[in-house]
């Protein structure tokens, strides 16, 4: 009995850590220019500290020059709005905040008054639209699930129609968009960078392997997470920083992706 209750506390406080234990994963990207960028994903008003203290404390250290989110900074399931103003009114002190939308986003009929508040905070929303910046482009798109939460088809097609919309690059491009398996659609409008979200890392990884499942792909994702620079374009996916439907991590931290862009020779 005794034996059975300390392995039952030494599991959960396993699990316990994973699923709140944020870490940073760095990358190295050559570019026409020099830049630090922070992506984070799916905080699904997740909360790392008082008011996500420790969260942005960790961000600023980081000192970056901007800061992507390609989508679910809220849970459309039990949606906390005035957790959600307060880290970004946080995150736009630190740097200039890109925000796209997510699945999550989708499911909200009071997305746009929710959104107006977000902008009153700098925030930079990209509803499938281009911001310039003096050295890059930074594209968003609204997520697959604006066209359909549920058909794979018609997601596809919502998607190609946007992007057949989106003018030619003037710059380096990076593009935001939360549902990596769509990623043959997005490299259509020519981004040197995509980044994404949406699969929590498949959820499980056990050691040598990828992610368990990730919604949209099923079980063992090709697009999971992490850099895939042997791509045509290359691609980051985020573990993500929230909780999903199935709340455990297993091998599996929340994660902050830092990004170093170098300048090439």
């Amino acid at each position: 009995m005794i034996v059975s209750l300390v392995i039952f506390v030494m599991l959960t406080a396993f699990f316990v850590y994973h699923d709140r234990h944020v870490c940073v994963t760095e990358y190295e990207i050559p570019a026409p220019f020099a830049a630090k960028a922070v992506l984070i994903s799916d905080l699904h008003n997740a909360s790392y500290g008082r008011d996500n203290r420790k969260l942005c404390k960790r961000i600023e250290q980081l000192n970056p020059d901007m800061i992507l989110m390609p989508g679910d900074l809220i849970d459309s399931r039990h949606t906390d709005y005035k957790k959600a103003r307060e880290i970004v009114t946080d995150l736009c002190k630190i740097a200039p905040v890109f925000f796209s939308m997510g699945n999550h986003e989708s499911r909200k009929s009071d997305l746009d008054e929710f959104l107006a508040f977000l902008k009153q905070e700098n925030l930079h929303i990209l509803r499938d639209e281009i911001h310039e910046t003096d050295y890059c482009e930074i594209l968003g798109l609204d997520d697959a699930d604006f066209g359909s939460p549920d058909h794979s088809a018609i997601k596809r097609e919502f998607l190609r129609n946007k992007l057949n919309s989106i003018p030619p690059k003037k710059k380096y491009r990076i593009l935001l968009a939360h549902q990596p398996q769509f990623y043959d659609l997005y490299v259509k409008c020519d981004p040197d960078l995509i980044v994404s979200g949406h699969t929590h890392g498949g959820q499980i990884r056990l050691p040598f392997t990828k992610g368990l499942f990730a919604p949209g792909q099923g079980f063992f994702p090709y697009y999971d997470a992490g850099f895939f620079d042997d791509l045509k374009v290359p691609l980051i996916i985020s573990r993500g920083l929230g909780p999903s439907r199935i709340p455990l991590r297993v091998f599996n931290d929340p994660e902050i992706v830092f990004v170093r862009f170098y300048k090439k020779d």
